[in-house]
């Protein structure tokens, strides 16, 4: 499967897959052997977590 990626131009990726991808403008970042896995940074705090793990409460 894909990557989703926003912004696509700072976020580099090697063999990684089915990512989501969400970082400020000003950021870069690279990703490797990532599968499945949400990375956000919003207000100061970086998340990353299996995505099956990013809705359950």
């Amino acid at each position: 499967m894909g990557n989703a990626v926003i912004p696509s131009e700072k976020v580099i990726m090697y063999d990684s897959s089915n990512c989501m991808v969400n970082m400020p403008d000003d950021k870069l970042v690279i990703l490797q052997g990532l599968h499945d896995y949400i990375v956000v940074e919003s207000n100061n705090t970086l998340l990353i977590c299996p995505r099956d793990r990013g809705t359950k409460r």
